[in-house]
C-alpha cells in the first residue's frame, strides 16, 4: 500500500511541545563487581532478552548478567581476562557466524585485545589475544574488509593512532599496522559516509580527537584502507569526547554527534551531512557537565533519534530528545548510583518497547538501570476546542498487539460529520486548520472517510489480516511503533466550514 497523500503545506510552523515525552523511574543499581568501566548488550543465552556484559577493572574479568522476567537482571557470573592489568572498552558480536554473540575486550595498560568465545548459554570461553598500539580506549566491531564477518578496530589514546584487528571468520585474528590519529583520541564511531559504496558498505569512521580540537572523518576505500575524508573542527578551548554516528535528520545520511568537554561544556554539536560533506556544527544544550559518553536512541518512539549522556562527574544521566527534525530540547535528568560513571548502553531489557538506559558506576560497583516508565499507547499532540465542546479525544482498548484486538475510539466529536482515521510512523505537533496535525508524513488512511454517530462518537478496530495494516509498505509489524489520529469536518462559529483533529495517540505493537 502506498501512503495517502494530503494536502497539508510543508512549511507550516511547528507547535510548542507542552512537556517532554521520555521519562525514566528512579534508579535500580545492579551489582556487577568491582569497577565496571563499560558495559554492552546483547542476548548472549540465546532466550530473546537482552542481557548485559560488563568490563571490570580490578580484578580485571567480565561480569556477565543475565536478564531474568521483567527486566531484572541475575547475580553476575565472572569470566577473568588471563594477562590483563585494566581492561575497558567492550563489544558483543557474532563474531563466527553461529547466531551467538561473542565479547571482546581492550586491554588499557597492556595494550591488547582479548576476544572470547561465547559457547552457549551465555558461557565465554578465552580465544584470542592481540597486540594493539599504547593505551586502546575504545572498540567497535564492524565488517571493514567486505568479506562478510565481523572486524575490530579501536583507538590507542596514549599511541594517537589506530589499530584495525581483521577476522578471518573461523577464530583467527591479525592486527594490521597503526595508523596514526591526532592528539589523545578519546571517542570512536562507525558509519558510511561516501557515496561510492553501492550495495556494500564498509565501515568508514569518526573519531573524537580531545586535544587536538577535531573529529576526524576516515573513509574506508575497500579492504579495511582508510583515508582521510574530512576533519572537522571544534573550538579550541573545547575538547570531543564521546561520539555517535546516526542520520539524525533522516535524509539518508549519517551525521556525526560530539560532546564537548572543556569550556564548552553543557553542549553536543552535531555535524549534519549535507551532500558530500558537513555543515558547520549546530550546537544544542545538554544540561550535564563534562559529557563523556553518549548513546542514540529513540526514547519516545516518536520516529526521531534522541541523545542520552554520562559524566563522570555528575550522578545523572541526562536525556535531549528531538522534538523536531534538527530541533533538540533538553528533555530530563535522572540519578544514577555513580561515582566514576562514563559508559552507557540503551537497549529494551523489560519488553515494554521503549528503550531503557544502561550507565556504569566505576566507583560503585554497580550498574544503574533506568527503565522507560511511558505509558503504551500514549496520549500526545492535542485535540483543539471544536464547534460543540473542548474537542475530540482519541482513545483506545485492547491490547496493542499484531494477535490482539485493538480498537480506536473518538469521543466529543460533532454528529454525524465526516472524517478519516490516519495513521504515520512519526510523530509531530503541527497546527493546521483548525486543530494540530499529529502526525507527520509520510501519512497513511486507515479505510475510507467515516461518519460519527449522533452522540459524536465513532471507531475503528485494526484487521491484521488484510490491508492496509496488514501488509504493504505501512505494515504495522511487532516491535514497530505507530501514531494515530482522527480527522473530521466541523463548522467554526461564525458558520464556515473547517476541519480538525483529536489528540494523537502512540502505539507499540507487541507480538
Amino acid at each position: 500500500m502506498k501512503y495517502s497523500s494530503l494536502s497539508i503545506p510543508v512549511a507550516l510552523a511547528l507547535a510548542s511541545v507542552a512537556q517532554a515525552q521520555s521519562q525514566f523511574e528512579p534508579f535500580d543499581p545492579v551489582h556487577s563487581g568491582d569497577y565496571p568501566k563499560d558495559v554492552a548488550a546483547a542476548d548472549l543465552d540465546g532466550d530473546g532478552d537482552l542481557d548485559l556484559v560488563a568490563a571490570l577493572r580490578s580484578p580485571p574479568r567480565l561480569a556477565v548478567l543475565r536478564k531474568t522476567l521483567g527486566g531484572k537482571f541475575e547475580s553476575p557470573v565472572y569470566e577473568p581476562v588471563v594477562g590483563a592489568r585494566d581492561i575497558g572498552g567492550i563489544a558483543a558480536a557474532d563474531l563466527d557466524g553461529d547466531g551467538r554473540p561473542d565479547v571482546a575486550v581492550l586491554g588499557h595498560d597492556t595494550n591488547d585485545l582479548w576476544v572470547f568465545h561465547n559457547l552457549g548459554n551465555a558461557h565465554l570461553v578465552q580465544i584470542a589475544r592481540i597486540p594493539l598500539g599504547a593505551g586502546p580506549k575504545e572498540l567497535e566491531a564492524n565488517d571493514l574488509d567486505g568479506d562478510g564477518d565481523l572486524d575490530f578496530v579501536a583507538i590507542n589514546e596514549l599511541s594517537n593512532s589506530l589499530s584495525v584487528v581483521i577476522n578471518d571468520g573461523s577464530g583467527f585474528f591479525s592486527a594490521r599496522p597503526e595508523i596514526p590519529i591526532g592528539i589523545t583520541p578519546k571517542g570512536l564511531a562507525v558509519g558510511c559516509f561516501s557515496f561510492t559504496r553501492g550495495l556494500l558498505r564498509l565501515g568508514d569512521l569518526a573519531i573524537a580527537e580531545h586535544d587536538s580540537h577535531s573529529i576526524h572523518v576516515i573513509h574506508n576505500i575497500g579492504n579495511a584502507t582508510f583515508v582521510t575524508a574530512a576533519v572537522l573542527s571544534v573550538p579550541g578551548n573545547s575538547h570531543p569526547e564521546g561520539l555517535v554516528v546516526r542520520d539524525f535528520d533522516n535524509d539518508g545520511l549519517e551525521d556525526v554527534a560530539a560532546c564537548y568537554s572543556g569550556a564548552t561544556t553543557n553542549r553536543v554539536a552535531i555535524f549534519y551531512r549535507e551532500g558530500a560533506s558537513f555543515s558547520a556544527p549546530v550546537l544544542y544544550n545538554i544540561g550535564s557537565e563534562h559529557p563523556t559518553h553518549m548513546v542514540a536512541d529513540d526514547f519516545d518512539r516518536d520516529g526521531r533519534l534522541d541523545l542520552a549522556f554520562v559524566s563522570p562527574t555528575s550522578l545523572h544521566v541526562t536525556l535531549v530528545r528531538q522534538r523536531d527534525l534538527r530541533d533538540f530540547e533538553w528533555s530530563g535528568m535522572w540519578d544514577i548510583a555513580g561515582p566514576g560513571s562514563d559508559h552507557l548502553v540503551s537497549g529494551d531489557f523489560d519488553a515494554s518497547g521503549y528503550p531503557d538506559i544502561v550507565a556504569t558506576n566505576d566507583l560503585g560497583n554497580t550498574l544503574t538501570v533506568l527503565y522507560n516508565t511511558l505509558s503504551n499507547p500514549l496520549s500526545y499532540c492535542y485535540g483543539a476546542p471544536n464547534s460543540v465542546g473542548l474537542g475530540a479525544t482519541l482513545e483506545t482498548s485492547g491490547a496493542p498487539s499484531v494477535s490482539g484486538n485493538f480498537v480506536l475510539y473518538v469521543q466529543g466529536a460533532p454528529p454525524a460529520k465526516l472524517g478519516t482515521f490516519l495513521y504515520g510512523p512519526t510523530a509531530a505537533i503541527t497546527p493546521y486548520r483548525s486543530g494540530y496535525l499529529c502526525i507527520a508524513p509520510p501519512i497513511a488512511r486507515l479505510g475510507g472517510p467515516i461518519a460519527t454517530f449522533d452522540d459524536g462518537t465513532t471507531k475503528y478496530a485494526l484487521d491484521f489480516s488484510c490491508a492496509p495494516v496488514g501488509c504493504g509498505e505501512a505494515a504495522i509489524t511487532a516491535g514497530s511503533a505507530w501514531n494515530f489520529q482522527f480527522w473530521y469536518r466541523d463548522t467554526l462559529p461564525t458558520g464556515g466550514a473547517t476541519s480538525n483533529f483529536t489528540n494523537g495517540v502512540r502505539a507499540i505493537f507487541l507480538p
